[in-house]
C-alpha cells in the first residue's frame, strides 16, 4: 500500500532541524518513497537525493519585503500559493505522487494547495510554536467549554488536512484549542540515540560545566538562565555556562552579561554543528532548559536537546513549561521547576549542581542508565518509522 510521498518543507536543511530529515528517512525506510518539495535550501541535505528535490523558485524582493512589514512572517498570499502549486505539481505528478506530507504549520498552506491539485490526502505534522502561538490568545469563542483558539490562517488547512500529527500531547491540546475536529496521530520526533556516546561517569568537577543549547529567543529563557546564573555563583564559584546556539536576542542577553558581572563566567559560543554539541554535553555537568510560556501562548513543545542530554547521560534542570514535563523520565518530573522565575531557577541548578559534585560514580551510572533506557523506549527511530506509516494507511483509507 506504500506509496510515493512528498514532504512539503518551508526551508529545507535548517541545522535545528534535524528531525525532519529523522522523519523523512524513517518512513522512507518503510517503503514510502521520500521526495521533497521546498521554499528554500540552506544548506545541502543527506536524507534526500538531489533528484527527488524541487525548490520553487525566490519570490521577488518586493513580495519578500512586503511580506515581513505586513505579517512579520513568511509571506503567504494566494498568488503565492497557487505559484507553488502550479510549479510543483508538475514535478510531482511525474514522481506518482499518492500523499503529501507538510512539514510545520507555515508549511501546510503550500501542501494542502499541491495535494488539492494533485488530488491526494494532506497530512501535516505540528511541532510546537506553529501550534502553540498560532490563533489569537483574546479571541475567546463564547458559549464553548473548554474554550477554543481561533484557528487564524489554519482554518483552511484545518478543513483539507486528512489528519494531523502532533509531536507531544501538549501538541495536540493546542490542536484541539485551536478548534480541529479531526484525528490527530501523536507522533514523537526520534533520536539517533545508537549514534551517540553514553557517559557512564561524571566528567572531572573543575570548572563544572552548565550548557544551554538552543536559539536565542525569548520562549527559550536563556535571560531568565543569566538571572539564575549570578545567584547559582553565590553557592558554586566555579561554575561555568556555555550557551551554544545564535539569534535576536544575543545582544541584549551579552549586555545582560556584563550588567551581571558575569563575563568570567558565561561563553557564548555561537551556533555550533551537530558534532561539537554532543562533545560539549560529554564533558557538560548539567544542561538547563529555561523555556517559559509566552503571552501569546507560545511554549517548548518538544525539546531536542533534553532528549540529547538524557541519551548521553548527562542531567537536566528543566522547567515545567509547555511538553517538557512529558519528556522528563517519570522518576524526575518532581524536579522540574515552575517558569519564567530566575531564583526558583537558581535553586534548581544549585541543588543539582550539589547532586553532581557529591554523587558517586554508581549514582551518576544510575541516573544516566534511567534516563538513557526513556529515550530509547520513547523515542526510537524504528517506532517513528512505524507510527509515520500508520498515519499515511489511515490517510490514504
Amino acid at each position: 500500500m506504500s506509496k510515493p510521498v512528498v514532504h512539503v518543507i518551508t526551508d529545507l536543511g535548517v541545522p535545528t532541524e534535524s528531525f525532519i530529515g529523522d522523519a523523512v528517512s524513517a518512513v522512507g525506510r518503510e517503503g514510502w518513497t521520500p521526495y521533497v518539495a521546498t521554499l528554500r535550501v540552506h544548506q545541502p541535505v543527506d536524507f534526500i537525493w538531489p533528484d527527488r528535490l524541487y525548490c520553487a523558485p525566490t519570490p521577488f524582493a518586493l513580495q519578500r519585503l512586503v511580506g515581513r512589514a505586513l505579517y512579520r512572517r513568511p509571506y503567504v498570499s494566494k498568488g503565492r500559493l497557487a505559484s507553488f502549486a502550479m510549479t510543483a505539481a508538475p514535478r510531482a505528478q511525474a514522481w506518482r505522487i499518492g500523499l503529501v506530507h507538510a512539514h510545520f504549520g507555515w508549511a501546510a498552506p503550500y501542501g494542502a494547495v499541491l495535494a488539492n491539485r494533485l488530488d491526494v490526502p494532506l497530512v501535516v505534522t505540528f511541532y510546537g510554536t506553529d501550534a502553540s502561538a498560532a490563533g489569537t490568545p483574546a479571541r475567546w469563542r463564547r458559549q464553548r467549554y473548554p474554550p477554543r483558539l481561533d484557528a487564524g490562517p489554519y482554518a483552511r488547512v484545518f478543513a483539507a488536512a486528512s489528519r494531523l500529527i502532533a509531536v507531544s500531547d501538549f501538541v495536540e491540546g493546542r490542536l484541539r484549542q485551536l478548534g480541529y475536529e479531526g484525528p490527530i496521530d501523536l507522533v514523537r520526533p526520534a533520536v539517533p540515540i545508537d549514534r551517540l556516546p553514553f557517559s557512564t561517569g561524571r566528567p572531572a568537577l573543575d570548572p563544572l560545566r552548565i550548557l544551554f543549547v538552543g536559539r536565542l529567543v525569548p520562549v527559550k529563557g536563556a535571560d531568565v538562565l543569566l538571572g539564575a546564573m549570578a545567584q547559582v555563583l553565590d553557592h558554586h564559584r566555579d561554575a561555568r555556562l556555555e550557551i551554544i546556539g545564535d539569534g535576536p536576542q544575543r545582544p541584549a542577553l551579552e549586555h545582560l552579561v556584563r550588567e551581571l558581572a558575569l563575563e568570567g563566567s558565561v561563553f557564548f559560543r555561537g551556533v555550533c554543528d551537530r558534532e561539537e554539541v554532543i562533545n560539549k554535553l560529554v564533558k557538560a555537568h548539567l544542561v538547563v532548559i529555561p523555556s517559559r510560556v509566552m503571552p501569546n501562548g507560545q511554549a517548548e513543545a518538544s525539546s531536542m536537546i533534553f532528549k540529547e542530554a538524557m541519551a548521553v547521560g548527562v542531567p537536566v534542570v528543566a522547567t515545567s513549561s509547555g511538553g517538557l514535563p512529558e519528556t522528563c523520565p517519570p522518576p524526575y518530573r518532581h524536579e522540574l521547576v515552575p517558569p519564567g522565575d530566575p531564583t526558583v531557577l537558581a535553586r534548581g541548578i544549585s541543588d543539582s549542581l550539589s547532586w553532581v559534585i557529591a554523587a558517586s560514580p554508581e549514582a551518576w551510572r544510575q541516573r544516566a542508565s534511567v534516563s538513557r533506557q526513556w529515550v530509547r523506549l520513547r523515542y526510537s527511530p524504528s517506532t517513528l518509522g512505524t507510527a509515520l506509516a500508520d498515519s499515511y494507511r489511515a490517510a490514504l483509507a
